[in-house]
């Protein structure tokens, strides 16, 4: 139980923290691009990212209780399930409206999805991308519920379905990141950028 105990704690923090900082990442891309900003999916994606982010934080700090052996009863603890819910509830809202939006895309794309105008409009870019990220809360509760109902409910069961959740902010930043082209781009200039700056800066420096 001891051993099991450590395992939560660290996979909580190992999971949350890089998730956290590639929320980050992704949140500030969108946030400096204008052309993005300009974009409604973009921004109910920003807001979504704010809640991935409050998430992200309550694993870290689920962790870091888990590991200090703190009572589950104690303020903080109660404070981070408070959040937890908060972030969890605001994920699935933003889903929500991101699903609309991406019917209304859908469906005034019927005519002219074949243009190259469309092809590269930002509100079709996000479609695919967004719709697997919808996709990932379901799949993770199918998976719990089918364990309940097959009474496989064991902690490496239970273990693994509560692993895929803490991972669903980490895997929406790298669908986002991976199949979101105008994000894949930003990213790619910012790196470009941040070497290019390391660069000069070593050159002054010689």
């Amino acid at each position: 139980m001891i051993a099991h105990k450590y395992l939560i704690g660290l996979t909580h923090v190992l999971i949350g923290i890089p998730s956290f900082v590639l929320t980050l990442l992704v949140l500030t891309i969108i946030q400096l691009s204008k052309k993005l900003r300009k974009s409604l999916s973009y921004k109910l994606l920003q807001q979504l990212n704010i809640f991935c982010l409050v998430l992200n934080t309550v694993h870290a700090g689920v962790g870091v209780n888990v590991l200090l052996e703190v009572d589950p009863l104690s303020f903080s603890s109660k404070l981070l399930g408070a959040f937890s819910d908060i972030g969890w509830f605001g994920i699935l809202f933003l889903n929500f409206l991101l699903c609309r939006e991406r019917f209304n895309v859908t469906m005034r794309s019927q005519v002219v999805i074949s243009t190259a105008q469309q092809r590269s409009n930002l509100e079709v870019n996000i479609l695919f991308a967004s719709t697997l990220m919808f996709l990932l809360p379901f799949g993770e509760e199918m998976a719990y519920f089918v364990l309940v109902a097959l009474e496989q409910n064991t902690f490496w069961g239970t273990f693994s379905v509560q692993i895929v959740w803490m991972c669903i902010p980490l895997l929406s930043q790298a669908i986002q990141i991976v199949l979101n082209r105008p994000i894949r781009r930003s990213l790619k200039q910012t790196i470009l950028g941040i070497i290019k700056a390391k660069g000069n800066i070593s050159t002054i420096t010689a």
